[in-house]
């Protein structure tokens, strides 16, 4: 993407409690349109129906409430019907890309179609709506990854809504705008000698 293009904006896209939000229907529909025996669709339909909870606090019992959003937290199903939930969102697009695993979504948008950044912001925002999904905007995040030659971005047009940051921590991975991970090496020594020296003194 930058062979052809100045500079590529990555939009870190932070859900609130994603795993404890999203509907029910929004896993058990995309699952009519797998291939499965109807027994194991029903049961993993009906795995999702009718789920309560009551909280017990010295004795005493609340109502019963029921659960028509979230994954079960600990199964080892939730992360799999969560990213089958979330398959159908795409970029609007074709020339931006949407990177995703789990909860954790990465819109890359080319320098020569940041005109459609806030379409793509808005059509994120829709379908998390759509998903029971709420989108956390103190967490959401603007990168820019600038290609060697070009020295500023001073002119880039900015992301309205969205915070601008020179690192950001991808999967675990602190990387800069500058495509190093240098810093994340430093964090990881840095903290290797606090353990050496512990087992040290110990």
């Amino acid at each position: 993407m930058l062979e052809e293009n100045d500079h590529v904006v990555i939009i870190s896209m932070d859900y609130t409690k994603a795993f404890d939000s999203i509907r029910h229907e929004a896993i058990t529909q995309p699952l009519s349109l797998l291939e499965m025996s109807y027994s194991i669709y029903n049961w993993l339909v009906r795995y999702h129906e009718d789920r309560r909870h009551v909280s017990i606090f010295n004795g005493c019992s609340s109502k019963v409430a029921i659960i028509s959003a979230s994954v079960v937290q600990g199964s080892v199903l939730g992360p799999s019907e969560y990213i089958l939930g979330t398959a159908d969102l795409r970029p609007v697009s074709d020339m931006n890309r949407l990177l995703k695993y789990a909860d954790d979504s990465y819109l890359l948008i080319l320098s020569r179609n940041i005109a459609t950044a806030q379409h793509e912001i808005q059509n994120i925002t829709s379908w998390a709506k759509s998903k029971n999904l709420s989108i956390n905007v103190n967490k959401t995040m603007v990168m820019a990854i600038i290609r060697k030659n070009k020295a500023s971005l001073a002119t880039q047009p900015s992301v309205t809504e969205t915070t601008r940051v020179t690192s950001m921590k991808i999967l675990g991975i602190t990387v800069t705008e500058k495509l190093s991970i240098s810093a994340h090496v430093s964090n990881i020594l840095g903290s290797c000698s606090s353990s050496i020296y512990a087992l040290k003194t110990l």
